[in-house]
């Protein structure tokens, strides 16, 4: 085919969608995941995608020289190029941000947001099934201990499963790293026990390096993350994912999707619990109203309460 200048990302899926004809089995399975998969395109390998598509290297070489590059590494510079400009500081975004407001009515840009979140949703719900989810939450009742992790943006979704699992039993540690104990928290980890650890691109360091930890002891990995080429799927038993298209840059990036993925988790997690599980939830029950945690009917906390 000839060769197109500047090539950009949505240009390049373009050409795809008008050559999809001529392409060979092999080089339609690198088209269309190249085409879905964009970031993974910037971030990973060739052999590690090759790898995971179950192709030789050499397929990826022979489908970029058809599409007219002259190697691999120039058909993935464009989707790098393409990452670059996305993944702007935060000060960038807000201002780009601000800039889309004044071209677009807050409602516009609200009702755009309003759609990507509901493709992000979709998407948790096409691509964890109820039987991977059910092996998942089989996984963290049979263990004998979970650790669960989340860094930054993925702390409210790492502590909202441990809410829900400390519920479920006591045996649960959320891995904070407060006062500088980050290695204490998963110290004695060991292979009777579980691993959860929640993260999306920029990988926190943190993360990557617990992840790898935990995976040198014997512990089973869950990994819930954007990508299967995540590293920290590296070491995985399991990997749930999630997506996080936007129509314009956010900030920091919506949660949405990883939330979601842990509600439907520890929902299917109770599901199974059986007995056990419901008698632990009656006694956090019982404990809560010992301490009278919420405020039943209409009454208030007396004076005495508010000293």
């Amino acid at each position: 085919m000839q060769s197109v200048p500047n090539l950009s990302v949505k240009e390049f899926a373009a050409a795809i969608s008008r050559c999809r004809s001529e392409l060979s089995p092999n080089f339609l399975k690198i088209a269309d995941y190249i085409v879905a998969n964009p970031d993974e395109v910037a971030l990973s390998s060739m052999r590690g995608i090759a790898s995971h598509l179950a192709l030789d290297p050499s397929n990826f070489v022979r489908f970029a020289k058809f599409m007219s590059f002259s190697g691999y590494p120039e058909l993935r510079a464009i989707f790098q190029t393409d990452l670059r400009q996305v993944r702007m500081e935060y000060s960038e975004r807000a201002r780009h941000l601000q800039k889309q407001g004044k071209q677009i009515k807050e409602t516009g840009l609200l009702t755009d947001l309003r759609n990507a979140n509901a493709s992000n949703l979709d998407y948790v719900f096409e691509h964890n099934s109820p039987d991977i989810l059910k092996q998942t939450a089989l996984t963290l009742l049979d263990a004998d201990r979970i650790f669960i992790l989340g860094m930054r943006s993925c702390f409210p979704a790492a502590f909202s499963l441990h809410y829900i699992c400390r519920m479920v039993r006591s045996d649960v540690t959320l891995s904070s790293g407060h006062g500088g104990t980050f290695a204490d928290d998963i110290r004695g980890i060991g292979p009777n026990d579980v691993f959860v650890v929640i993260g999306t691109h920029p990988y926190t360091t943190m993360t990557v390096t617990a992840a790898n930890y935990a995976a040198t002891c014997g512990a089973k990995i869950i990994t819930l993350t954007d990508s299967v080429l995540s590293p920290l799927a590296a070491h995985a038993h399991i990997v749930l994912t999630f997506d996080r298209k936007s129509p314009f840059p956010l900030i920091p990036g919506t949660t949405l999707p990883i939330m979601a993925l842990v509600e439907a988790l520890t929902t299917v997690m109770i599901v199974n619990g059986g007995e056990k599980a419901l008698k632990a939830i009656r006694s956090s029950e019982e404990q809560l109203q010992e301490f009278s945690a919420y405020i039943t009917g209409t009454s208030t906390p007396s004076e005495t309460d508010k000293k």
